[in-house]
């Protein structure tokens, strides 16, 4: 933003741009002395607007100017009428105004590195530290020159694991799970998900003769299962719909 079209918007209008409660005017000179002003929009007893006076990063001063709301001035304008209000305060003090815009501009050229790191931070997924305890198990079996055909088929299943993206398995899904490689388990349901873990609890919705030792009665109970080794099986979808 040039400093020229700083100084012809109003308040508001800065602040519906910089999306923020409040934003930097300029700097003010008093007594040899350099102070930041912050113009600020809060809503209290005696005013919607304060201006405030930094001093080495601590707020020296706030004083409520209910002015700005009332006469919709321009940015050039508020500075204007702070160093007049602060000349009244005290006629023997020498004051000037200087960079109207300025410290804006900076602020905002910092702004977008700020914002790219919190978004980054806010893309971090629930379950990042179950990836990255799976990235050390990986590193660890990949260290070793030769491996056994179980280190290779645990190898296997735990980059399976890293890949899997458990957001996209919802509450009432029908599935089927893996219990080796030739073999999966259907008739199930998903009752429960724990996206940190990477892990559903599945509940058994039709009789398909599993059972626990291969009896009549002894059903497969609720167990939790990677999402890894889940199948997708629409047939056992919830009648309800599905849920996070």
């Amino acid at each position: 933003m040039s400093e020229k079209w700083f100084e012809l918007m109003t308040p508001y209008e800065t602040l519906s741009e910089t999306q923020g409660k409040s934003y930097w005017l300029c700097s003010i000179l008093i007594n040899g002395e350099e102070y930041g002003v912050k113009i600020q929009s809060k809503r209290t007893g005696r005013s919607s607007w304060y201006v405030q006076l930094y001093s080495k990063s601590r707020c020296r001063m706030s004083i409520p100017f209910p002015t700005i709301e009332r006469d919709q001035l321009k940015n050039l304008e508020c500075a204007s009428l702070i160093l007049d209000y602060i000349k009244a305060s005290d006629p023997a003090c020498d004051a000037s105004i200087s960079k109207v815009g300025e410290l804006h501009s900076e602020r905002n050229a910092i702004k977008p590195k700020r914002e790219k790191i919190e978004r980054k931070m806010s893309l971090e997924k629930p379950w990042s530290d179950a990836d990255r305890a799976l990235q050390i198990e990986i590193a660890k079996i990949n260290r070793v020159k030769y491996k056994t055909a179980l280190q290779e088929r645990y190898l296997a299943t735990l980059k399976a694991r890293l890949k899997a993206d458990p957001s996209r398995w919802l509450v009432g899904m029908g599935v089927g799970y893996r219990i080796s490689r030739n073999q999966i388990n259907r008739g199930f349901r998903i009752k429960k998900t724990n996206l940190s873990k990477k892990m559903v609890l599945v509940t058994s919705v039709c009789d398909s003769g599993l059972t626990t030792s291969g009896g009549s009665f002894d059903r497969i109970l609720d167990c939790w299962v990677y999402v890894s080794d889940l199948v997708r099986d629409k047939k056992f979808d919830s009648s309800y719909g599905f849920s996070i």
